[in-house]
């Protein structure tokens, strides 16, 4: 299970890299959910592999309505985080535009 729950992450981090320069609320929250989906079929499908549903259609059906609430959590405190962490970044952004931080900072 280590193996797709670290899979997904690595997933994650990888689809952040292909967006990294869409830095706008919609794009924020797309990646956001996108990224919190992806790792909930990764995740979900590691423990259905891992055999701890019955290998069949309906098993893996079940692992992912199981994790349903996994999802729900994940997705909230995803969503939440990345528009804190941007928004703390924009601010920033803004307090040091015209700073000698802001070569730093901004450069993209």
């Amino acid at each position: 299970v280590i193996f797709f729950t670290w899979g997904g992450f690595v997933l994650v981090a990888l689809l952040g890299l292909k967006f990294n320069k869409h830095k706008n609320i919609p794009a924020v929250f797309a990646l956001s959910l996108g990224s919190s989906v992806l790792f909930y079929l990764v995740s979900n499908f590691g423990v259905w592999a891992m055999g701890w549903y019955p290998r069949t259609a309906a098993g893996l059906l079940n692992c992912y309505i199981m994790g349903l609430p996994f999802l729900r959590d994940f997705t909230v405190a995803t969503l939440g985080y990345a528009f804190l962490f941007f928004g703390v970044y924009a601010l920033v952004a803004r307090l040091v535009k015209d700073t000698k931080f802001s070569h730093a900072l901004l450069t993209q």
